[in-house]
């Protein structure tokens, strides 16, 4: 799984402090052939949160075990946060998640921290 390869570069390419977060296949968390980058993320990091989204379809016919890893560079004694989200019966009309937004209810953008304004922080 080529996957791996990204965390731990990304990883490498980090900042201390810097925060990376992937949505990758969890298979490495569970499996035999993820124990060295497990190894790997403890030695150069905290993982500060999860999210699995493994009992979810959201790649459509894919199985793909999918999580949303968030990490930070640098070991620190903090809480890991863990959300497993549960499978959800697919509706009559077919569509799991639906998003709509209006100008009052859409995303807010904060001046003081622009996206570019995070990055260069990392």
């Amino acid at each position: 799984d080529i996957y791996l390869m990204f965390i731990e570069q990304g990883l490498r390419l980090l900042k201390r402090d810097g925060r990376l977060g992937f949505i990758t296949s969890g298979k490495f968390l569970k499996t035999e052939y993820g124990k060295k980058l497990q190894q790997h993320i403890r030695r150069e990091a905290t993982v500060e949160e999860i999210v699995d989204l493994s009992a979810q379809q959201v790649f459509g016919d894919v199985t793909t075990y999918p999580v949303i890893l968030m990490l930070r560079k640098g070991t620190r004694g903090r809480n890991l946060r863990y959300t497993s989200v549960p499978d959800m019966p697919v509706p009559e009309n077919g569509r799991r998640f639906e998003a709509t937004t209006d100008d009052r209810s859409g995303p807010k953008r904060n001046p003081d921290r622009s996206m570019a304004a995070a990055y260069r922080q990392c």
